[in-house]
């Protein structure tokens, strides 16, 4: 009898340690860092993977950012008001791959005869390639300039100050592996960029024309440190991830007539890295032991080409519209921006 009663004893305790070690393993594990829940080599594999897509999300913002910076809408007449709205898409090729299509309006004002400024507006109509880093579509980007010229032809000498600035909802989506736990968080992902740049018109020619000029432009873009919801057992809390950059501008812009009407705009231009951050992807709760931040960019590249085609077209003295594709390398030497360019301006 005395057997038996032991032999249920010992059945009974075994029932209860084996229920409460099935409840503290997954605490474990994530405490730890060992094991096949939430251990450090799978959370380490995702947090590459996120890495990795947030690439797409920084470099379009930055390309976004390039671009806005140079939004005009001069006729090079004399206008005191001139509208011109841009139809922008933008396709990053190499790894990873990710898609943008922008419209842009811009307002100028001529306010005296050395001086125009304006205002531009960009929303974001789509994107693709942004599952793991989805950048939110509700906010415009916003920005402005300033042309200074020293005499009252406009084409001959001038002076360029932009300004511009986003501020953006990004959800990022960690995603679950063997040995990792899928996480989800949301952060404000904000670009600022400053630029500054000369140019003077070189007569080729009763129409042709070229454009040399050189520029400075700074460009930051940062998001806030945030916790992963705590829908899953081991959220984690990522730290600010900041690109920026102070990169000297210089190129040449050619305008070649083909009729009467129609011209060909080519625009030579490099750009060349004075500083640079490209920024880590990194745990900062230690929840997870042993994880190490991740490079943002691994391939570096610090000199940069681009090549811009366009066809433009005057339809009035007051009215022209253009069409033209562009090729950028980026900071990320896997990546070439590949924008397609549509828009028109019209003066008042």
């Amino acid at each position: 009898m005395i057997r038996v009663l032991i032999k249920y004893l010992r059945q009974i305790v075994l029932f209860v340690l084996s229920g409460a070690v099935l409840t503290l393993c997954p605490l474990a594990w994530a405490q730890s860092g060992a094991g096949g829940y939430a251990n450090t080599a799978g959370t380490q594999s995702s947090l590459n993977v996120t890495a990795y897509a947030l690439r797409s999300a920084y470099n379009l913002q930055a390309m976004a950012m390039h671009e806005n910076l140079l939004a005009d809408a001069d006729l090079e007449g004399g206008q005191d008001f001139s509208v011109g709205v841009l139809g922008r898409d933008v396709s990053l090729t190499g790894q990873p791959t990710a898609q943008s299509s922008n419209l842009v309006v811009v307002v100028g004002k001529r306010i005296s005869p050395n001086w125009r400024v304006g205002l531009y507006v960009d929303q974001t109509i789509g994107t693709e390639g942004m599952d793991v880093a989805h950048v939110s579509q509700s906010a415009n980007d916003l920005g402005g300039y300033g042309v200074w010229t020293p005499t009252d032809n406009p084409r001959d000498v001038q002076v360029r100050m932009s300004v511009g600035w986003s501020g953006k909802t990004m959800s990022v989506q960690r995603p679950a592996g063997a040995g990792a736990e899928g996480g989800w968080g949301t952060t404000q992902l904000e670009t600022v960029g400053y630029q500054v740049q000369g140019s003077w018109r070189l007569a080729m020619g009763k129409r042709s024309s070229l454009r040399p000029y050189a520029g400075l432009r700074y460009v930051r873009v940062s998001d806030k440190r945030y916790t992963e919801t705590a829908d899953v057992s081991t959220p984690l809390t990522l730290g600010p991830l900041v690109q920026e950059s102070v990169a000297v501008l210089a190129g040449v812009q050619a305008n070649m007539p083909l009729t009467q009407r129609v011209s060909l705009l080519v625009h030579l231009g490099i750009e060349q890295d004075l500083a640079h951050q490209g920024g880590d992807y990194s745990e900062t709760s230690q929840k997870v032991a042993g994880l190490l931040p991740v490079a943002l960019n691994t391939i570096y590249n610090p000199t940069r080409g681009m090549l811009e085609l366009a066809i433009q077209k005057e339809v009035t003295p007051l009215a022209r519209v253009h069409v033209g594709v562009k090729f950028a390398e980026q900071a990320h030497a896997s990546q070439v921006a590949v924008s397609m360019l549509l828009g028109c301006v019209t003066g008042f």
